[in-house]
């Protein structure tokens, strides 16, 4: 990410929106090809229904695999319908983790949406 914050000797706090497309095939959860990248600092992710999300689900919820909802639940499938999933307490991953849209009611049959995952990140100084 940019630096927001470098030191003399290279160490730096960075911030970055990793912003992408997503594209839902059928099933009851769809996993981002895009992960958060390891070692970061998650602020949130935001997004927006890009093409409506078919299907027998009611809405969707979005998070990571070990939190289904982090990033919301109750989420609307319509065209414009907006995500805004900030986290109550900053997050560090420490692998790269895909996000993961979850159906709730039922199954996914297609839909886009953009995603933007909002981090930190941290580089060490030079030897």
């Amino acid at each position: 990410g940019d630096a927001v914050a470098p030191s003399p000797n290279g160490a730096s706090t960075g911030m970055e929106v990793i912003e992408f497309e997503h594209i839902i095939a059928t099933g009851t959860t769809s996993a981002t090809a895009v992960a958060i990248p390891a070692y970061s600092v998650v602020c949130g992710v935001t997004g927006r229904v890009t093409q409506a999300l078919g299907g027998t689900l009611g809405s969707f919820r979005l998070g990571v695999g070990s939190s289904l909802s982090r990033y919301g639940s109750g989420l609307k499938l319509g065209v414009g319908n907006l995500i805004i999933g900030q986290t109550g307490t900053p997050i560090t991953y420490y692998a790269d983790t895909p996000l993961v849209l979850t159906a709730t009611g039922g199954a996914f049959n297609g839909g886009r949406v953009r995603l933007a995952i909002h981090v930190t990140s941290l580089t060490v100084p030079r030897a």
